[in-house]
């Protein structure tokens, strides 16, 4: 039998699930901005806000460490270490790491479990 590598949305979903069990508390949620969608459809998202690059997951808590204070925590999901982030997604993380929110890159689902247990213990 061959194993299927998983996708990069069954990691996701495998973060979204512990992150219901792990930290009920906490605001988090998906930024849907992904997907084909007919180009009417696409120029009215964009007119609504959509902005391509901004990470998969967003964290409403603040964290202080590494000398710095953040507002939230992006996530940016990969299926593995052999993805890469995209130069919009690179452009819109610096941007929003001037702005005090933390970015990470999470190589599947047990990197960036481990990244959002860190942010989230300082």
């Amino acid at each position: 039998m061959v194993k299927r590598e998983l996708l990069e949305k069954d990691h996701q979903k495998a973060v979204i699930q512990w992150m219901n069990l792990a930290y009920p508390a906490l605001i988090f949620f998906h930024v849907p901005n992904e997907g084909k969608f007919p180009v009417q459809y696409r120029v009215q998202l964009k007119k609504m806000g959509l902005l391509a690059g901004v990470p998969d997951l967003f964290i409403a808590k603040s964290s202080h460490f590494d000398g710095r204070t953040y507002h939230g925590l992006f996530v940016e999901m990969k299926r593995n270490n052999k993805c890469k982030i995209t130069s919009k997604q690179k452009e819109v993380m610096e941007k929003l790491e001037l702005h005090n929110y933390r970015c990470e890159v999470g190589y599947g689902m047990d990197d960036a479990m481990k990244k959002i247990r860190y942010y989230l213990t300082k």
